[in-house]
């Protein structure tokens, strides 16, 4: 197993850690009743006849201590698995370099969404330290990211504090656990990267617009997610998404959900066949016609609630 890192990611790392907040918890379709299936709870046993049972968790990747305090059901799941699966680990020779987060020589964003929106922005960013010289070189998505984070988050992230999935991850790692990761690197920048430019710059104008509301949304996310509520979440983050834009919410609900749940289910088959493991995802992709746990159930796994 790789020697994983979970403090000191490196400068890249710890952006695709920001990057998974932004992904789980702005990313969601316009839920409806029939669709909001498992819409209650955050643990559930997962076991198919033939195999030992395993667990299925749904995280927050914040590191609010609210969220970082592991519910005792969950502590007595840590002393019977025999494997941990995050959407994503870091590891010792992570490459540390900044490139794939900058524009190519000869680029600068204030040409690309105009000097006037670059100057909202880099008014709303310098809450974030991010001065305009560095701003000029990000990619759009890199922007959006940005400006979509608390800057609380981001300061306690920096002061090392580490969101609940990589939290988890250490706290398995010290108990000996091996920990996997389903995802890579790689694959989440795509996700941003293989966006079209036109469209990141309109991600980016809608959270510019609505970047006031971003504090007020992340409590009520926060509240619904220790109320174990995946509906609730998931209503007030359809108001953070997209700013009533279909097309974005088409965009989060294909490339960032649907898309993804059906890899994750298809890259965990083999821990869920042998037995013994915890899967810790964001709780995003838990409820619904289209989430893991739908997709699990259709697989033949019987789903129980936990907690």
């Amino acid at each position: 197993m790789k020697n994983l890192c979970f403090r000191g990611a490196g400068r890249l790392a710890g952006f695709i850690a920001l990057a998974s907040l932004c992904i789980a918890v702005t990313a969601s379709p316009a839920w409806t009743a029939e669709r909001m299936l498992n819409g209650r709870g955050l643990l559930w046993k997962v076991e198919r006849e033939g195999t030992q049972p395993s667990w299925v968790f749904g995280t927050m990747h914040v590191s609010d201590e609210r969220v970082t305090t592991l519910p005792k059901q969950l502590v007595e799941v840590l002393t019977k698995v025999d494997s941990l699966s995050l959407e994503l680990i870091f590891h010792d020779r992570m490459n540390d370099e900044n490139q794939p987060l900058l524009l190519p020589d000869g680029r600068r964003l204030r040409d690309i969404i105009g000097v006037h929106m670059f100057g909202q922005l880099a008014d709303r960013l310098s809450a974030y330290g991010v001065g305009e010289k560095q701003l000029d070189r990000f990619k759009p998505w890199v922007a959006l990211i940005t400006i979509s984070l608390l800057p609380q988050e981001k300061t306690r992230q920096a002061a090392g504090r580490l969101p609940l999935d990589l939290a988890l991850g250490a706290r398995a790692q010290k108990r000996g656990i091996p920990v996997f990761g389903f995802e890579t690197v790689e694959e989440q920048l795509n996700l941003f990267e293989g966006l079209p430019e036109a469209d990141q710059i309109s991600l980016l104008a809608t959270a510019i617009r609505d970047h006031d509301k971003v504090g007020p949304m992340f409590e009520r996310m926060i509240q619904s997610y220790l109320d174990r509520d995946l509906e609730g979440l998931m209503t007030w983050a359809i108001d953070q998404t997209a700013g009533g834009d279909e097309r974005h919410r088409q965009i989060f609900e294909g490339r960032f959900l649907e898309r993804r749940n059906k890899l994750m289910v298809d890259r965990l088959r083999s821990r869920l066949q042998t037995g013994g493991a915890l899967i810790a995802v964001g709780a995003a992709h838990l409820p619904g016609k289209t989430g893991v746990l739908s997709l699990l159930a259709e697989r033949g796994y019987t789903i129980e609630r936990i907690y």
